[in-house]
């Protein structure tokens, strides 16, 4: 059941590709030990998440947190680490089919579906996004809860363009940082033309 009020929701598969990152990057010794101190709850949810099911935004971010932990306070580290893992669960939510689709998009088509692939997959917040010849800026808004939303967000979007054939040149994510992570923000993507 999506989430109404303050019960921010997002789709199983996000919190299990979560998870499969942290394993895949870390390795599975100490990927596995870092997710063996998540609270029980979120250790039932990686183990049985349903893809397409609603579950607490509350249980992502306790990854993406300890996953952040890793850096040791690192924000450059753990931004990267973030991002790679947002561009993990995209992959994991594409299917062939989509992917297939997705070499045919443009970065422009692809920025007027984004506020609704935001919307498919999360309950709450909002996505503003401007694209140019060879820039993508978006904005997120009301992301309260979902710590490392727009490092994620911007592994989502550095995946797509680079599904597209796009080789991504910089990624900039203005006002969030470790401490403040789940802060509104803005993300600057630019890529080779």
């Amino acid at each position: 059941m999506r989430g109404t009020g303050s019960d921010f929701q997002v789709r199983g598969y996000m919190i299990s590709s979560a998870a499969q990152c942290v394993r895949e990057t870390l390795g599975d010794r100490e990927g596995n030990q870092i997710l063996a101190n998540l609270t029980p709850q979120t250790r039932e949810f990686i183990t049985s998440a349903q893809t397409a099911s609603w579950y607490p935004v509350s249980a992502l971010s306790e990854i993406l947190r300890a996953f952040a932990a890793v850096s040791k306070n690192d924000e450059k580290r753990a931004q990267d680490q973030l991002v790679k893992c947002g561009s993990y669960m995209a992959k994991e939510a594409t299917n062939t089919f989509l992917r297939l689709l997705m070499r045919m998009l443009t970065p422009g088509l692809f920025a007027k579906k984004l506020p609704d692939l935001w919307s498919r997959d999360c309950s709450r917040g909002k996505l503003e996004v401007d694209v140019t010849d060879a820039r993508l800026v978006f904005r997120m808004s009301e992301v309260a809860g979902f710590d490392h939303a727009a490092c994620t967000g911007a592994g989502f979007a550095v995946f797509a363009l680079t599904t597209m054939g796009k080789v991504v040149q910089n990624i900039e994510i203005r006002n969030w940082s470790l401490a403040n992570a789940a802060a509104d923000s803005e993300v600057l993507i630019t890529w080779k033309t």
